[in-house]
């Protein structure tokens, strides 16, 4: 969510190169206030020649603000709502887009309507007011309310839930070129949401998205291949398209891939390999990860059986969400597997499996492994 609204260069469609940064840098110290404000923009992506750097960027951004430039001013309020954690202010943020949302800029009602939503600071959750900017900007053909409102009317947050609404709106920013939306149109598609299950047009919303820069995308088109749905089945281009997730993030893509090693499909197989990268998607809270991680472990599949970090993992994967790992942990519990029975505890895993499932059955996640908060 924090990627859908970033600050942009003025002129939008300006393509920076290994030196623009010392370029603007340049006419930044001969007083240009325009400088200012697209160097903080290189300083925000980590292009141009620079690293990222949110200090940097919110200094620009602060400077070419205070130099009355409205790209300035406008950069300053999105970053200071999107940027890294330490450097947001929501509330700064709020005041300086609420002028700039009702001098007309669609954008900055997209932000405020993004601010009130609630999906980054709870506190701020006004459903109505987001409705309300979400709406204006719409109207002004702002492709990331259509987005976001898309998203209101599928979870039936603030309106009544209507998917065919979410996919006509999720769509039009798609078509736009928001990435995020030609990523979740992708899933659509896929899942039948607001629309017929359509594989052959899952598989062409995800490679665009996949294509820039999507990690998410990437591993949904990868799944695509190597289940054979939409386009003909393929494991290496199911590797190629996971390896390219997993490049963006780790975590992500790199569950997909271990499964291929795991299981020697598209990849010469590697249990090393494989556990390497469920590791990393553990940590990262992807309880899929941990759950094949205690099978592993429990099994002894490439290493030495370990009951004790099988628990381990089936504990954690079943915290975050796993109910293969909440059953598993039961079914453990009530045997002498563990170096005796414990009935209380089977009955609580047992209860906790049900949880999730009924959880799931209710409205299942955009795609799977979901990373959840501990």
């Amino acid at each position: 969510m924090e990627n859908l609204l970033q600050p942009v260069f003025e002129p939008a469609d300006f393509v920076p190169e290994r030196g623009s940064a010392a370029f603007f840098r340049d006419a930044a110290g001969r007083g240009s206030p325009a400088a200012l404000s697209n160097l903080g923009v290189l300083y925000a992506r980590g292009e141009g020649g620079v690293e990222k750097d949110g200090a940097e960027a919110l200094k620009c951004f602060r400077e070419a603000a205070g130099k009355n430039y409205p790209a300035g001013v406008l950069n300053l309020g999105i970053f200071l709502l999107t940027g890294p954690l330490e450097s947001r202010d929501e509330h700064e943020a709020e005041k300086i887009l609420t002028v700039e949302a009702e001098k007309g800029s669609p954008a900055a009602q997209c932000a405020l309507g993004l601010l009130y939503s609630g999906r980054l600071y709870p506190a701020a959750a006004d459903q109505e007011s987001s409705l309300e900017w979400l709406r204006k900007s719409s109207a002004q053909g702002f492709p990331e309310a259509d987005y976001l409102l898309a998203l209101d009317s599928l979870e039936g947050r603030g309106v009544r839930e209507d998917r065919s609404t979410a996919f006509a709106l999720m769509g039009r920013a798609a078509s736009s070129g928001v990435v995020a939306a030609q990523y979740r149109i992708g899933i659509f598609f896929r899942d039948g949401t607001g629309t017929a299950a359509d594989f052959r047009n899952a598989a062409k919303w995800l490679e665009r998205a996949a294509l820039r820069g999507s990690p998410e995308a990437a591993a949904g088109l990868g799944n695509l291949y190597e289940t054979g749905r939409g386009v003909q089945r393929d494991n290496q281009q199911a590797v190629m398209w996971y390896k390219k997730a997993e490049k963006i993030d780790p975590a992500l893509g790199g569950y997909f891939l271990a499964r291929m090693y795991e299981e020697g499909r598209g990849v010469t197989k590697s249990f090393h390999e494989a556990m390497v990268r469920y590791e990393i998607s553990a940590a990262a809270g992807y309880p899929d990860a941990a759950w094949r991680l205690g099978k592993i472990y429990e099994e002894g599949r490439g290493t030495v059986i370990d009951l004790e970090k099988a628990c381990r993992y089936y504990r954690d994967a079943a915290e975050h969400g796993s109910p293969d790992a909440a059953y598993r942990m039961g079914q453990l519990s009530e045997s002498d597997e563990l170096g005796g029975r414990d009935p209380e505890k089977a009955c609580y895993w047992y209860k906790a499996a049900a949880e999730i499932w009924r959880a799931e059955s209710s409205g299942a996640e955009p795609f799977r492994p979901v990373r959840k908060k501990a």
